[in-house]
């Protein structure tokens, strides 16, 4: 849960990260570099110029408007000895190591032959069969 200091910083970053919106400030990227590829063709160019995307997010002036409020907020949320460039613990694996979470069933020729005489090798999935 957290505590009313970090809720009123994530209420302080998120402030400084509004901004009014308008679609017409915005070219789609893919649309651009069509129009673009198009205009190579046109005039015989070599390579067509390479279209600028706006929807990407501009990092550094988000760093420089936020100033410390994101170093302010992450000693209040994490802590102290938290380094989240730090090596990931791996998860516990089966002995088998396939990666299924089914055990793997072997039948002879019998076994299938009885399940085919049944009706119930419709019942069987596509790893059962391999």
């Amino acid at each position: 849960m957290a505590t009313p200091e970090q809720v009123d910083k994530m209420k302080a970053v998120i402030k400084k990260f509004c901004f009014i919106y308008k679609s017409d400030s915005f070219e789609n990227p893919m649309l651009q570099q069509h129009f673009r590829n198009l205009e190579s063709l046109v005039f015989d160019l070599m390579e067509p110029e390479q279209a600028v995307d706006l929807t990407l997010p501009k990092v550094e002036g988000m760093n420089k408007r936020l100033g410390s409020l994101v170093d302010e907020f992450e000693e209040l949320a994490y802590p102290p000895d938290y380094k989240p460039e730090g090596k990931v613990t791996n998860r516990k694996h089966d002995n088998e190591g396939s990666g299924s979470k089914s055990p793997k069933l072997e039948y002879s020729g019998e076994g299938l032959k009885t399940h085919i005489s049944k009706g119930t090798l419709g019942k069987f999935t596509v790893p059962m069969l391999k």
